[in-house]
């Protein structure tokens, strides 16, 4: 009896997800760590080598105003997973241990730091398992459980959280290897890369799933620092590019671009390979905006720990053969939380199970429309009330985008600016003074959002 229950409640899974198996389209979901706007050679970047996501910009979907819901990784990893906005889950820094220090001598006293993402938020995974083989490699970084950094632990990683198998292996990343190999190079010859046990672990998923519908997610430790290629070909290509005087940092980077380039090509040609690229979704994004001492903005104003565009707008692109219409491009504002509910869609979970989500599928979109009735006004919303005072020094800010306005509120001097994004990408003119209507109109629309959410806010320590 228990058998044939099983077996009717999977059967009604297949029914609900689609119909048959062959129907049902795969995923693979490319994260990358701190990659920014404009550092691929298909977003504009004069140096950086990226021949293998150029091709998948060139036969999918590119988003020139795609979003990370946060400027900072694990508040917009637990966003992207649920379909929750950052301030909705109360998660929105990195994952830090318990009695972590704050900043002392603060104007404002920021909320606590987060520290897991609760096995009561539903990920996307939970919601496709019963009908999908599911699988997460790489960076998780949602939980301190055993204290150690990027850790998964064994009860709140993300098996989970609806995965049916994964690694943490850091591969060929700086964090893979002993410290006193770092600064070294690998013994490869010119045009090879160092060996990844990440992507060779994630190609075998592919491999072992191959005639079954699957999800993977494939979330990079690169290009997050410490910044130190191991290929000393490499090295030596970017110094050449970038002249005898060009910074270190930026050399070094300019070649953690283009590896990160090869080990996504792996994959790509193991779809193709084995025959299922057809009919496997491919999304590529970005956790977060671009690490300023690295990244390339093009313009676009600081980054990484701000929500200036830089520090919050990042590459995106999705590719669906047949589906998506190849070489276009969508200026449709999205966010993190977006991708949610629109891998549920695809793949025939139309009904979201998560309470409250903030996402709003994008399949209209991807078809080549706009947004579902009303969609095109939505407001897109970020908040971010802590200090980080290394590299940029920010302090408590939260944003909202509507249209081709947006509005920063700066919680210690209770200001706002504003920028009309259309004519200002790069945020230099703040308008708030010109348009004080309209600044003020977004301000409230802001905390009336945040009010509805239940969003931490920081408070005075007087």
């Amino acid at each position: 009896m228990y058998r044939f229950f099983i077996l009717s409640f999977c059967l009604l899974q297949c029914l609900i997800a689609g119909g048959k198996e062959s129907d049902r389209p795969n995923v693979l979901f490319i994260l990358v760590d701190d990659l920014g706007w404009a550092d691929l050679a298909c977003y504009g970047n004069p140096v950086h080598e990226t021949p293998h996501i150029d091709r998948l910009a060139a036969s999918g979907m590119t988003f020139t105003n795609a979003y990370a819901s946060a400027p900072i990784c694990s508040a917009s990893r637990a966003s992207l997973l649920t379909g929750k906005s950052p301030a909705r889950l109360g998660f929105e820094f990195v994952s830090k241990p318990d009695g972590s220090n704050t900043p002392k001598g603060t104007l404002l006293s920021q909320p606590s730091y987060p520290r897991d993402l609760p096995l009561s938020e539903k990920t996307i995974a939970e919601q496709l398992n019963l009908a999908y083989s599911t699988g997460y490699f790489g960076k998780w970084h949602l939980t301190q459980e055993n204290d150690a950094y990027l850790g998964w632990g064994t009860t709140l990683g993300p098996l989970q959280q609806g995965f049916h198998t994964g690694s943490e292996h850091r591969g060929s990343h700086s964090y893979g290897y002993s410290p006193t190999e770092k600064g070294t190079f690998a013994d490869s010859k010119a045009g090879t890369f160092p060996a990844d046990s990440l992507t060779e672990l994630a190609v075998r998923f592919l491999e072992e799933h191959r005639t079954e519908p699957f999800m993977l997610f494939y979330s990079m430790y690169y290009v997050h620092t410490p910044v130190k290629t191991r290929n000393k070909w490499l090295y030596d290509k970017y110094r050449e590019k970038l002249g005898p005087d060009a910074d270190e940092a930026l050399i070094n980077y300019a070649a953690f671009i283009e590896t990160m380039d090869h080990y996504i090509g792996q994959l790509l040609r193991t779809l193709e390979e084995l025959g299922i690229d057809e009919n496997t979704i491919i999304i590529f994004t970005s956790d977060n905006g671009g690490d300023p001492r690295f990244s390339e903005s093009d313009l676009l104003r600081s980054g990484k720990w701000t929500l200036y565009e830089g520090g919050i707008r990042v590459p995106a692109i999705v590719r669906w053969n047949g589906r998506v219409k190849s070489g276009s491009v969508s200026d449709v504002p999205i966010n993190g939380y977006d991708w949610y509910p629109t891998i549920a869609e695809l793949t025939g979970h139309s009904a979201i199970t998560n309470d409250g989500i903030d996402g709003q599928s994008i399949v209209s979109v991807l078809r080549g429309g706009q947004w579902a009735a009303g969609g095109n006004s939505r407001p897109l919303y970020w908040h971010f009330p802590f200090y980080h005072q290394p590299v940029v020094d920010s302090k408590p800010q939260s944003a909202i985008r509507v249209g081709k306005y947006k509005m920063i509120y700066f919680y210690e001097e209770d200001r706002t600016e504003l920028y009309n994004l259309d004519s200002d990408r790069a945020e230099t003119h703040d308008i708030a003074r010109s348009l004080p209507e309209q600044a003020a109109k977004m301000k409230d629309e802001l905390f009336s959002i945040l009010d509805s959410v239940g969003a931490r806010v920081p408070s005075r320590t007087y």
